[in-house]
């Protein structure tokens, strides 16, 4: 305890048991199967993100047809003062 100079570790290095490398290695494995399968999902869903035109047509129309409702119109009414008084709030 007295000894102010640490001395540096020289005995040999424990062996590691190959048991507990193998495990380590299936370990590894095991998470670099589930990388590759979080990969190609998120390739799945960056893909499918992608609408064909005829799609996009569709929700066009049915866009159209949701703005021309008496529902569509009725709630733009109840909301517009709402509307208007945010919008003077914020321009002040």
């Amino acid at each position: 305890m007295d000894d102010p100079v640490p001395t540096a570790w020289s005995a040999e290095e424990a062996p590691i048991p190959e048991v507990v490398t193998a495990k380590a290695l299936e370990d590894r494995l095991t998470l670099i199967d589930r990388i590759v399968a979080l990969e190609a999902r998120l390739a799945e869903f960056e893909g499918s993100a992608e609408t064909n035109p005829t799609e996009t047509l569709n929700a066009e129309q049915k866009l159209v047809v949701m703005e021309s409702s008496m529902q569509w119109r009725v709630g733009g009414l109840v909301t517009h003062p709402g509307r208007i008084f945010r919008w003077v709030t914020r321009r002040r």
